[in-house]
């Protein structure tokens, strides 16, 4: 009996050290397929890659984490978390000779900033002659942020590595630029071979009636192009700051990029100005009208915009039922501002008017009594001409026996008029 005890006891230490013995093996092979499949797939990338909580059970890998950066990789870092992909032992061992199918719940990416993604072949590190294996990687939530730049967020996003080519698409989520509101993601594919680019089509949407679709390529060490078109698009949300208060209309256009220049037609529909405080002011000069919001019934010009950030705007119109018309164009940069306008004031229903001529209004035409205006210094101290002739006719009107209407024009009519131009532009 002491035997048969002896005997049971060393049975079960037995099958406890054996049972040990296999988790402690599943554990070591999962840590060394952990470290493995880290360092191959590294080799592969000439990149940098750490993966943790390494589980495989049922033909299925899986893992907590995986973080990728630097190397031949076309941005600095990607997180992706609750990564999964069916898997052999031989695939684990030599991951580079089979089509890698991915899922992952989630992945954040970090794209790097112009100067440094310029910057990026100098510094990448080198691989080792491990093939990259081709690579389909299926994300149910993706986001993307670039330092300054653009951002996506919670897009269901696919990328696919075939004979050194990255394919890119993208359904749902936001994506935005710094200042404007997110737009909703229809749909966007992209393609990068080496370091040219090719964006075959991208469309978004404002969540409302507004839509901005188009295409672009860059060739390697070539400069970005493409084609635009938007409609609908509600212009405050876009432009943010003050705009978003005093400023309303939905635009619509097409513009082309070559070389770095952006160049395009606008027109708005449903264009207000509301409480800008100069045109509040001027409105004085009319006695008896409210200016608190000035509707624009026609609104439209093309633009240039240079590689250097500079604005041109020519063949600009704009009708108000306000009785206002402004023609022209203008330069709007870093430092400086330009612009020649032509404002024309509706006679009819302002008789008195007529006293300012020929010393601030020079002309007639189609009904408009018109006067020139020239804007320049810098976006935050514009400096223009009007103020000065307004000086004049309003001290010359009286002498030379016009209109006793044009006697009785408030004296915040110099400052208010001296300010037009600046309203305009919104400062």
């Amino acid at each position: 009996m002491k035997f048969l005890r002896v005997f049971i006891v060393l049975l079960v230490l037995l099958l406890v050290a054996a049972g040990s013995a296999v988790l402690l093996h599943e554990r070591i092979l999962e840590w060394w397929a952990q470290r493995s499949l880290a360092e191959r797939l590294g080799a592969a990338l000439g990149a940098d890659v750490e993966i943790e909580h390494l589980a495989w059970s049922d033909g299925v890998l899986r893992a907590g984490t995986v973080r990728l950066s630097g190397g031949r990789l076309p941005f600095d870092r990607l997180d992706v978390q609750e990564l999964q992909t069916a898997a052999t032992w031989r695939r684990l061992w030599e991951p580079a000779l089979e089509p890698l199918n991915i899922e992952a719940v989630e992945a954040n990416l970090i794209w790097p900033g112009e100067d440094k993604a310029a910057a990026a072949p100098a510094h990448t590190k080198p691989a080792t002659g491990t093939a990259m294996p081709e690579l389909d990687l299926l994300i149910a939530r993706f986001s993307l942020s670039q330092p300054e730049g653009w951002s996506v967020k919670s897009s269901t996003f696919r990328a696919q590595h075939k004979s050194g080519v990255w394919s890119f698409s993208a359904r749902g989520g936001t994506m935005s630029l710094p200042g404007s509101h997110p737009m909703h993601i229809d749909r966007i594919s992209a393609e990068r071979n080496g370091d040219s680019w090719k964006i075959p089509g991208f469309a978004l949407n404002d969540g409302s009636k507004g839509a901005l679709a188009g295409s672009a390529a860059k060739p390697s060490g070539g400069a970005w192009s493409g084609e635009f078109s938007w409609q609908d698009l509600a212009l405050a949300p876009l432009m943010g700051g003050p705009a978003t208060t005093h400023f309303e209309g939905t635009g619509s256009g097409e513009a082309t990029l070559k070389n770095g220049v952006l160049q395009g037609r606008m027109k708005i529909v449903g264009a207000a100005t509301r409480q800008v405080p100069v045109l509040v002011k001027m409105a004085s000069l009319f006695t008896g009208e409210n200016w608190d919001v000035i509707p624009w019934e026609t609104l439209d010009f093309d633009f240039t915009r240079g590689a250097d950030g500079t604005t041109a705007i020519t063949n600009l119109h704009a009708v108000s039922s306000k009785g206002l018309v402004v023609n022209g164009s203008g330069t709007y940069g870093k430092d400086s501002i330009r612009a020649d306008l032509q404002l024309g004031v509706l006679r009819q229903g302002r008789p008195w008017l007529v006293a300012f001529m020929p010393v601030l209004f020079r002309n007639e035409r189609d009904g408009y009594l018109w006067t020139s205006v020239r804007v320049g210094g810098t976006p935050e101290a514009p400096v223009e001409d009007l103020s000065s002739r307004v000086v004049a006719a309003l001290a010359s009107a009286p002498a030379s026996g016009a209109v006793e209407a044009a006697t009785e024009i408030p004296a915040t009519a110099v400052e208010a008029a001296g300010h037009l131009l600046k309203g305009v532009f919104g400062n």
